[in-house]
């Protein structure tokens, strides 16, 4: 962009000087409203009261009990660069106010109609208060007021002599929330504060001081997130993290819910996003969000707060300590999710004739061969060689188990012909078994460490129905249950991976950018068990990894070298959705009783490699609520 219109380089005037620095502070009504809580909250007040009308456009206004300021202060504060929170340098590298650069006020008084009143607090008591108006950065009244304590400020008719700005703000009620997300943050840093928020003639909230960090939440998120919220803690490398953490079934669509704080002050960091993301992991789809409110302390010269105009970003000295820091606070309340219905005593035995249990022969439904799953007995580790961790699983779950010399009423007896079984991703075509899918199955036990439940039966060829030690009903996902299994099998480092050479080795035909992903990824495909040739953008494939028949491996590779796997892990999430079994497969009796015994012994169990949940289950009280037996 270039100007016919030479000018000589001279001093702006001050008011233009505030329009422009009111554009780096004064972004909304929001930003209004969140620079006069800190001035309030540095002021050292108890009591902060907020209203807002027009969704802040209209008035805010904002009242205190700090410590006000004299008639002589009251210019200054209107003044652009005076401030008492800083006084040199050195300060500026040790700030530990909210604000310091003495800009809002007069940013804010040069796009509105602004009133300040103000009380000082004194040694013998509240001193004598002022007044100043000030209408788009001019000084239009001042004198004597009456006001009990601290401050007073109100802002009227926000960006009237900027219609420029004014255009570009939106709706009412939007800019009203945002001031409501801003009233949020504000109020989170200081639980030793009482707040109040009142929209137009009505009031939103109020805060009591000295409140839990969980009840101050409670006023702004729904209950059903407020009870997800787990408490962690930890101190590592001088950095403190502390803060609530959601479960990971509550996670949402959207990131505003994931609110950081630096040493209380309200930021937008990606250090920390990415920290917590990491934390999340494996427990989240790839669009889903977690609620977390996340507090780090640290000594004031180890950050740089002098980064962002509205001082919403923060500059760490050592990001490398931060980073694991909160990556292992969020991790440590995440390990404590589990599925607290899994703890339950062994049911008694279901009253069955063990003729009743045994499951016909037939060549169209080979099945896996279980051990004997006697709730009266304590199993022996090589009776379970689906839970061993050094063997793939699709070894591991056809490995013939020694049947008891009698069938009972407390194992699932197998005939002699249905044992070394494929699983069902391993048939040829994924057929089902007819006879099991139309045959209902007896309630069966499955032990794990003095743990104990029992499997009732499949809903739709999906949910496996559970009853957990006789007082809660559960539902698991096959699918989201045997690729979390497959999951951990593939990514653990101890595990030899496996070739199977092709009869007639499968060509692809690369385009030119899946060739340069192939370059890329290469080694990591090796080591998953490809073995392939490049030749003039065609790729040979010469052997696959065992799980995979060539189509799946084809489609993998496909997917693998168009960019929806750019790390190994992503490969491995990919791998195991490949070879799971799939929702709506119908599986043999003894095919679900291995799966259930290989998923029990598999890490980080409740949830798929891709975040969703494996088993839903309700108590009796949950029961009572959908049945409307209580209120």
């Amino acid at each position: 962009m270039t100007s016919s219109i030479h000018r000589p380089i001279r001093l702006l005037p001050p008011d233009l000087q505030n329009q422009i620095a009111a554009g780096e502070v004064v972004e909304r009504p929001a930003s209004v409203l969140k620079e006069l809580m800190e001035n309030s909250l540095d002021a050292g007040a108890d009591q902060v009261d907020v209203t807002i009308k027009q969704g802040g456009q209209g008035l805010i206004l904002i009242q205190d009990n700090g410590r006000g300021m004299t008639s002589e202060e009251l210019p200054l504060a209107v003044t652009r660069h005076a401030t008492s929170k800083v006084a040199s340098l050195d300060d500026l590298f040790r700030v530990n106010t909210f604000g310091f650069r003495g800009e809002a006020l007069p940013s804010i008084a040069s796009v509105s109609h602004c009133i300040l009143t103000a009380a000082p607090r004194t040694e013998s008591g509240v001193g004598d208060a002022a007044t100043i108006e000030v209408l788009h950065g001019k000084v239009v009244k001042q004198g004597p007021a009456v006001l009990a304590q601290g401050c007073k400020i109100e802002v009227r008719d926000l960006f009237a002599n900027v219609p420029a700005r004014l255009k570009f703000l939106k709706t009412p009620s939007t800019e009203t929330k945002r001031c409501h997300d801003a009233f949020c943050r504000l109020a989170l840093t200081r639980l030793d504060v009482a707040f109040s928020l009142a929209t137009g003639e009505r009031e939103s909230h109020r805060l009591p001081k000295n409140q839990e960090l969980k009840s101050r939440l409670a006023a702004f998120w729904p209950p059903p997130i407020i009870e997800g919220l787990m408490p962690f803690a930890l101190e590592r490398d001088g950095v403190t993290v502390r803060g609530l953490a959601g479960h990971p079934q509550r996670a949402q669509g959207r990131a505003d819910r994931m609110l950081f704080f630096v040493n209380n002050r309200p930021v937008q960091d990606r250090l920390l996003q990415g920290a917590v993301r990491e934390a999340y992991k494996g427990r989240l789809l790839a669009r889903e969000y977690p609620q977390i409110v996340l507090f780090v302390d640290l000594a004031p010269d180890l950050v740089d707060v002098n980064v962002h105009p509205a001082k919403t970003e923060v500059r760490f000295r050592d990001d490398k300590s931060v980073f694991p820091a909160v990556l292992r606070a969020v991790a440590s309340a995440l390990d404590k999710v589990s599925a607290p219905a899994m703890e339950h005593t062994a049911p008694q035995t279901p009253p069955y004739d063990s003729t009743e249990l045994s499951v016909a022969a037939s060549p169209t439904a080979p099945y896996v061969a279980t051990p004997d799953y006697s709730p009266d007995r304590t199993p022996r580790p090589d009776e379970y060689p689906e839970s061993r961790s050094d063997m793939p699983l699709h070894q591991a779950m056809r490995t013939p188990a020694s049947p008891p010399s009698r069938p009972t009423a407390k194992h699932l007896d197998l005939l002699p012909s249905e044992r070394n079984a494929p699983l069902p991703s391993e048939r040829p075509g994924g057929y089902a078994p007819e006879a099991t899918a139309q045959r209902p199955l007896p309630p069966v036990s499955v032990p794990n460490d003095n743990e104990t439940f029992v499997y009732l039966g499949c809903l739709a060829d999906t949910y496996l129905v559970i009853n957990l030690g006789d007082k809660d009903l559960a539902l698991l996902d096959q699918h989201a249950a045997h690729e979390r299994v497959l999951y951990n099998v593939f990514s653990d480092p101890d595990i030899a991976r496996e070739s199977r050479l092709m009869a007639l080795p499968l060509e692809l035909q690369l385009h030119p950018s899946q060739l340069e992903a192939l370059t890329e990824k290469q080694t990591e495909l090796t080591r998953l068990g490809f073995q392939m040739e490049v030749r003039d953008c065609v790729l040979t494939l010469e052997g696959i990894p065992p799980q995979f028949e060539p189509g799946q491996a084809k489609e993998f590779l496909e997917e693998v070298l168009s960019g929806q796997a750019k790390a190994m892990d992503d490969m491995w999430k990919l791998m195991a959705c490949k070879c799971s079994v799939k929702a709506g497969q119908a599986l043999a009796d003894n095919e679900v009783m291995s799966l259930l015994a290989a998923w029990r012994e598999t890490r980080d169990r409740h949830f798929c490699p891709h975040g969703r949940p494996v088993l839903v289950s309700w108590n009796k009280n949950d029961l009572d609520r959908l049945f409307k037996r209580t209120g």
